[in-house]
């Protein structure tokens, strides 16, 4: 198809079917949880099954965001230049045989090195996704597309603690790979029928080692990015830390099920959902700016008084619930906010910008909740402060470093 072709095309699009491609989006984003949240709460029987430590059990997950976050260097200029639709296509069906390794050798070291190569290709979902709405929207209407990819999103890390619980008590926790791996065809067949190419063959870049360079360059000059992206890295790694750390929690400290855990996780971040679609709603009436600071004081807060219940010792999974389903709803409204502003002047490098962002968001995430586990140990108030220090950071990073005219 033609440069001038392609234009009309996604000009001829209705409302109606760029609103089903941005919910098969959310649902193609939602790989990334489904790949991680639904191993919680079946860690600890890993543990047991594999007579391995609970910090070898947790690099099952940190493995998986280390390849994940590592593609995002190369996944972005790809996409950018041979586009979106063969490169995420390609990607999930490397997926998908990953994840059927995992189900069939059962040993620790095997299963690690195929989670490396999961997350690796899983990232496509993330960075094509991010990429196929800012070809699609302008302006303020890339928030609410955003928004609603991400709501859609969300419901994955409700539902994929409870799934991978099932797989647990009725079959054998290796089965939750062989899941990963239908839900991946599922999605790649629908993507085939669905989706069409949105980046325009004018907008392709070049793979030119000069050509990426000065890419990279115009990228980590803007503050927007730098803002943005190393503040929504620190916000998220808050989120990301619980999950790792609040299974031994609640289910070794606090002495719950793993079903109680599938039911923490699943309320706390029905809190992102609900800010995602607050954050599509609030954009017709304020602006980003002002969106923006709601959702700064909701994760400042929230992750002030996690910390102060833990310090108390206040040992009550509701202690963790209620602020971290705030901290959640926070986070849902930041986020579209967040990529929007770091996408907004760089339309043609959308695929690039969307890996940055999430090589600095994955791989931050990944480093800190090792550091917790292995460092600090896990425990109710280490995980309470680190979520309390990051959200501060953040929220110091955002507030000092993006320009103060960035605004949508």
């Amino acid at each position: 198809m033609s440069t001038k072709q392609q234009k009309i095309s996604q000009k001829l699009m209705t409302a109606k079917q760029k609103t089903m491609i941005t919910v098969l989006l959310g649902f193609t984003f939602g790989i990334a949880p489904l790949s991680a949240d639904s191993l919680a709460p079946i860690l600890p029987i890993i543990t047991g099954d594999l007579s391995i430590s609970i910090h070898k059990a947790q690099l099952i997950i940190s493995a998986y965001f280390a390849g994940f976050a590592f593609s995002h260097l190369f996944m972005g200029s790809l996409t950018d230049r041979f586009g979106r639709k063969p490169i995420l296509i390609t990607s999930l069906i490397i997926y998908v045989v990953c994840s059927l390794l995992c189900t069939i050798i059962i040993h620790i070291d095997t299963i690690l090195i195929a989670r490396v190569f999961q997350g690796f290709f899983a990232a496509a979902s993330v960075v094509v996704g991010r990429a196929i709405i800012r070809d699609m929207f302008e302006d303020k209407e890339v928030i609410k597309a955003l928004a609603l990819m991400l709501a859609t999103f969300s419901i994955m890390p409700i539902i994929t603690p409870f799934i991978g619980s099932f797989f647990a008590e009725f079959f054998h926790w290796s089965w939750m790979f062989g899941f990963m791996a239908f839900y991946g065809l599922l999605i790649i067949i629908l993507i085939s029928i669905l989706i069409p190419e949105t980046l325009s063959l004018e907008n392709r870049q070049s793979l030119h080692p000069v050509a990426l360079i000065a890419n990279y360059k115009i990228i980590l000059k803007s503050r927007a990015f730098i803002a943005y992206s190393f503040g929504q890295a620190l916000f998220f790694s808050g989120l990301f830390i619980n999950v790792a750390v609040a299974p031994f929690v609640i289910i070794n400290f606090l002495k719950h099920s793993p079903l109680d855990f599938s039911l923490y996780i699943a309320s706390v971040t029905v809190g992102l959902t609900l800010g995602s679609f607050l954050s599509r709603k609030m954009i017709n009436h304020y602006s980003a700016l002002q969106t923006e600071n709601i959702s700064l004081i909701l994760m400042v807060g929230s992750g002030g008084v996690v910390a102060v219940l833990a310090y108390l010792e206040v040992w009550h999974i509701s202690a963790l619930l209620i602020p971290m389903f705030a901290y959640n709803f926070g986070y849902g409204i930041f986020q579209p906010v967040a990529i929007s502003k770091t996408l907004k002047d760089n339309r043609q490098r959308a695929g690039t910008i969307s890996a940055l962002l999430g090589a600095i968001q994955f791989s931050l995430a990944s480093a800190l909740t090792y550091m917790v586990s292995m460092a600090l140990g896990d425990t109710t108030l280490n995980m309470s402060l680190f979520i309390l220090v990051l959200s501060f950071i953040g929220f110091v990073i955002v507030k000092t470093i993006a320009p103060r005219d960035q605004n949508i």
